[in-house]
């Protein structure tokens, strides 16, 4: 009994490439079920990296938000008062009340209304000399917690730095 290819196959064994061959071997079988295996284990990986890449992507936007939010509220609040210490600002990381598994700081500090660059700590720093603080350079941090303790960050996430200028009228 002798096997015949189909008419499909035929003209590739005038070529030399099917002669002798009625189908595939074990070995054929096994190497590219590896080669599927392969193919499916590359698509899983990479779906669960792009899962955790959205969720680190959600967690910045809160961040974010949750910057705006503040840097709105020193707005709203106004230049305040001529000297420094600003009572709205904090000095150290602290958890926001409102989102639990978030943190922040705001750090005001004076700066010539002419150069925002420059720091004002006395009335001779600026040029003109200011007798009083003129404008405040306002830096609001947000990042994310890992689980909900104090100080220990989110490797997938990047803290929101946000800055604001505020001006005397």
């Amino acid at each position: 009994m002798t096997r015949t290819l189909p008419k499909i196959c035929r003209p590739l064994t005038k070529l030399g490439l099917l002669r002798g061959q009625a189908g595939f071997s074990l070995l054929e079988v096994v190497i590219a079920a590896l080669l599927v295996a392969v193919g499916v284990l590359g698509l899983s990986m990479m779906y669960s990296t792009g899962q955790a890449l959205v969720q680190a992507q959600g967690t910045n936007r809160v961040a974010l938000q949750l910057a705006q939010q503040r840097i709105e509220q020193i707005r709203a609040g106004g230049f305040g008062v001529q000297a420094l210490a600003d009572n709205r600002e904090e000095t150290a990381f602290a958890a926001i009340a409102s989102n639990p598994g978030y943190e922040r700081t705001t750090i005001i500090t004076g700066v010539c209304p002419n150069d925002f660059a420059t720091a004002w700590a006395n009335a001779g720093d600026c040029a003109p000399a200011q007798a009083a603080v003129e404008a405040k350079r306002v830096v609001v941090t947000v990042r994310a917690n890992n689980g909900g303790a104090l100080g220990t960050t989110d490797p997938q996430t990047q803290p929101v730095v946000m800055q604001l200028i505020l001006v005397r009228r």
